[in-house]
C-alpha cells in the first residue's frame, strides 16, 4: 500500500494541501525508506539486478535503501532509460543523497520523469527536501518543469510554504510566466490561496 501510494499520490496539489495543513512531521516521504517489505532486503543479497517485488524492479527498492553499490553496478549510461522511471525520483523522496549522486554520473537525466510523468525536482519540492533540491539544480534540472496537472516544484513549494526552495527556484532562473496548473492558478494565485504573504512578495518582486 505503501509504495502504491508513493507512485500514484506524489505531485497532486491535493496532496500539498494536505501535507502544509497536517504539517511537516506528516510528511509521508520520511516513511518510504522504513515501509520496504523485509523480504526485499533478503533479495538484494542475491539479486542481479533483474528482479522485481510488487510490481516495482529490485533497482527501484535498492535506490530507496541507500544501497549505492548495487545502484552503481546495475545502472550505467547504457541502460538506464529502459529501467524503472521511478528510480529516479524514488531516491530522491527518501533522501539517498549518494544514490542521486551515483545516478546523475550514470548518465541519468536530472529531469528524468516517473511513472507519473514528475520530476525528480518536483519529488525534492514535494518532501521539502532543500538539499535534493539544490543538487538537481545543480545537475541542470529544468525548474519550470510540470507534472501532467501543471504542477511544478515552485507551485509545490509554494503550498507548503517552503520558502527556502521557492528562493532557491527563483535565484535558479524559474520563469513565473511559464507556470500554471491546469485550472488556470499561477504562482502568485496559489500564494493568494494559500495565504503566505511573505512567499506572495517574493514572487510580485520578481
Amino acid at each position: 500500500m505503501m509504495m502504491r501510494f508513493f507512485t500514484t499520490v506524489f505531485g497532486f496539489l491535493s496532496l500539498a494541501l494536505a501535507l502544509s495543513s497536517a504539517g511537516a512531521s506528516s510528511n509521508p516521504c520520511h516513511l518510504l525508506a522504513g515501509a520496504v517489505p523485509e523480504k526485499v532486503h533478503g533479495m538484494l543479497e542475491v539479486s542481479d539486478g533483474t528482479d522485481a517485488y510488487e510490481g516495482k524492479s529490485i533497482i527501484y527498492y535498492a535506490a530507496v535503501l541507500g544501497r549505492v553499490g548495487a545502484v552503481d553496478a546495475w545502472v550505467s549510461e547504457e541502460n538506464w532509460r529502459s529501467l524503472d522511471p521511478d528510480i529516479f525520483s524514488g531516491a530522491v523522496i527518501a533522501g539517498q543523497v549518494e544514490v542521486v549522486n551515483v545516478l546523475l554520473n550514470s548518465g541519468v537525466d536530472p529531469d528524468w520523469r516517473d511513472s507519473n510523468g514528475a520530476t525528480a525536482l518536483l519529488a525534492a519540492a514535494a518532501c521539502e527536501r532543500l538539499d535534493m533540491v539544490e543538487l538537481l539544480i545543480e545537475a541542470g534540472a529544468d525548474v519550470n518543469a510540470h507534472n501532467n496537472d501543471g504542477l511544478d516544484p515552485l507551485i509545490q513549494a509554494i503550498v507548503l510554504g517552503d520558502i527556502d526552495i521557492v528562493l532557491a527556484l527563483l535565484n535558479a532562473g524559474f520563469d513565473l510566466s511559464q507556470s500554471r496548473l491546469v485550472n488556470g492558478l499561477g504562482p502568485r494565485d496559489v500564494a493568494e490561496r494559500v495565504g503566505n504573504d511573505e512567499i506572495l512578495k517574493l514572487l510580485y518582486a520578481q
